[in-house]
């Protein structure tokens, strides 16, 4: 959040915007974080505060085939503003008019409810937090993953999952939006090839430990060797969390909202010593390099084969 108060704009607040910053109070929980963005969303007026949660809190709406496709457009949309709030966590919250909870998509967090015959909803994380008659209860369940429980107050019903997101989903043009404006690597890709520009590795003469681009986008030395490096000899596919197929020579093409970082030939394949430099060729290893971004999310290419990385020394 700290990165997009750069870019933000507010018909409602216009030049006062500056004055909601820092939008993520400092000092405060994951919790009091969540609530900060949540309410940022829901007070500039574009988004009521269902649709704010399911931008905040997605389903598992990747590789679903059974999803709606209106749906999953609306989902694909809003991870390109977002990163899932992933908890794990049951999230409870109320603006007067809606009131409900949401599940995120690991569903690691326990939610049972009551409705009762005198217009009663109560929600917990187990049963028999308050007694009540039996003969009161017309409906009980638990919260699924991914899924919200609502309860409209102006019209004074609950409101189905399906139908709520049904109706989000249909507000916008979400698929249109995707197919004529997103970019994934593999049309940049294909038009790079097309101008005939060449796709090929050139090592620089930065140190890993001393480049600039890994302070500038978040990342530290320890997160390449201890989380990326380790990825590569198992084919993890880092977009999707999740391991590839094919076990041979890869040429992924990752694309996420999730990465903003720069790599640009920054593992080594063999381990060096504290005054050497990021120099020779990469045979059958490992090689990151940048190509391109979309919007404000970076871009990470990954080309391995099935020879396993060894790890890297700070210097490396």
């Amino acid at each position: 959040m700290r990165a997009r108060e750069g870019v933000m704009k507010s018909s409602l607040f216009g030049d006062e915007l500056d004055l909601l910053y820092p939008i993520i109070e400092e000092g405060g929980s994951d919790s009091a974080a969540f609530d900060n963005v949540l309410e940022l969303l829901v007070v500039n007026g574009v988004l009521s505060l269902p649709e704010a949660v399911m931008i905040m809190v997605p389903e598992a709406w990747q590789d679903n085939p059974l999803m709606n496709p209106d749906k999953k457009a609306f989902y694909q949309w809003a991870a390109c503003q977002m990163e899932p709030w992933d908890g794990p966590a049951l999230f409870t919250f109320s603006d007067g008019r809606y009131c409900g909870a949401n599940l995120d998509r690991n569903g690691l967090r326990p939610c049972r409810f009551y409705v009762t015959s005198d217009d009663m909803m109560i929600c917990a994380s187990e049963v028999g937090t308050i007694a009540i008659d039996p003969e009161k209860i017309i409906q009980k369940g638990r919260l699924q993953p991914g899924r919200m429980l609502l309860v409209d107050t102006v019209e004074g019903r609950i409101v189905d999952d399906k139908e709520l997101k049904r109706m989000v989903a249909s507000k916008q043009t979400y698929k249109e939006w995707i197919a004529n404006q997103m970019l994934s690597l593999p049309k940049v890709k294909h038009r790079l090839r097309r101008r005939g520009e060449t796709l090929s590795e050139a090592l620089d003469d930065n140190k890993l430990s001393a480049d600039p681009r890994l302070p500038t986008f978040g990342y530290t030395f320890e997160q390449i060797n201890l989380l990326l490096a380790p990825m590569v000899p198992d084919f993890v596919d880092f977009a999707n969390g999740r391991l590839l197929k094919e076990r041979k020579h890869l040429d992924l093409w990752a694309t996420t909202a999730h990465w903003h970082v720069l790599l640009n030939n920054l593992v080594s394949s063999t381990t060096t010593s504290a005054n050497s430099s990021l120099k020779s060729p990469i045979p059958p290893s490992i090689l990151f390099e940048s190509r391109s971004s979309c919007h404000w999310s970076a871009t990470l290419v990954l080309k391995a084969t099935s020879s396993k990385p060894k790890n890297l020394n700070a210097t490396d």
